[in-house]
């Protein structure tokens, strides 16, 4: 994990001082930022091509459970429920009467689960864990980083 420090106010510091993790809140902020980012470029995050078994087209749309976070172009009020997306993509695998993009766009639209970029439902329980945790190593290990970064 890179570290970097954040420059803050006199109002903000408090703000920052309040939360439960901070750095897993800047983290998100900036995982959504680059989400609306895309989305204006007319880019997609990560779009999967998923072929309907019966009538042979192919539909796009982006993994709404992607590690990468959530493409509003395909998902403008937020994502489905996991059950939903897993009937879907099951559908179009084996089911002779096969769901249809419409029918998962209209399951995430009903479950209206957007999160606002301007973190006005922001979950610190949904934010992305720290992967890269720093163990305790040694005195001999430290030692040994030293001269192998010469």
């Amino acid at each position: 994990m890179k570290v970097s420090s954040v420059s803050l106010c006199e109002e903000t510091y408090p703000i920052a001082k309040s939360m439960p993790n901070f750095s897993s809140f800047v983290r998100e902020c900036l995982r959504r930022w680059r989400n609306e980012q895309l989305s204006d470029q007319g880019r997609h995050l990560q779009p999967i091509e998923i072929l309907n078994n019966v009538t042979g087209i192919s539909e796009t749309i982006c993994n709404p459970f992607s590690h990468n976070g959530l493409c509003v172009m395909c998902w403008p009020h937020g994502g489905p429920k996991m059950e939903d997306w897993g009937e879907y993509r099951k559908s179009n695998v084996s089911s002779p009467a096969p769901r249809s993009l419409e029918w998962i766009q209209k399951k995430a639209e009903e479950r209206d689960h957007r999160e606002a970029f301007h973190m006005t439902r922001f979950s610190f329980d949904r934010a992305k864990p720290d992967q890269d945790r720093k163990t305790k190593r040694g005195l001999f290990a430290r030692v040994l980083s030293v001269f192998n970064r010469s």
